[in-house]
């Protein structure tokens, strides 16, 4: 399931992205695996009205960053050196990792509120 239209987007930013399906789609299997799939497992419709909103929120949030950031995600390197000048690709304390999923601190902070992050028992 995709947890954001292209409205609900409109809401937040000014200019949806041409290949906003893609990367919702992409931001919605995120947020699944960060959630360890418990929105799928209760049901859209039996999450609270707080959680749907906050899920979409982020869900747009992670379109925009994504958007955004287009070309420092995709690329495999983590740094690089051409004639004496060198890059390094070190995200700073304002964004998020884990298992592979890249996104603002303050996004996952968001979607932690929902209350199906927790990875305990």
């Amino acid at each position: 399931m995709i947890y954001a239209t292209q409205a609900d987007y409109l809401n937040y930013y000014t200019n949806v992205p041409e290949d906003f399906l893609q990367l919702a789609d992409r931001a919605s299997r995120d947020i699944d695996t960060l959630t360890y799939c418990r929105i799928n497992e209760l049901g859209w419709d039996n999450l609270t009205a707080f959680q749907k909103i906050t899920i979409t929120e982020v869900c747009c949030d992670m379109v925009q960053f994504m958007d955004e950031n287009r070309e420092i995600l995709q690329t495999p390197l983590a740094g690089y050196s051409i004639n004496g000048v060198s890059m390094q690709f070190k995200f700073n304390p304002t964004v998020f990792v884990q298992g592979g999923i890249v996104m603002r601190q303050r996004t996952y902070d968001r979607l932690i509120t929902t209350g199906l992050c927790y990875g305990g028992l």
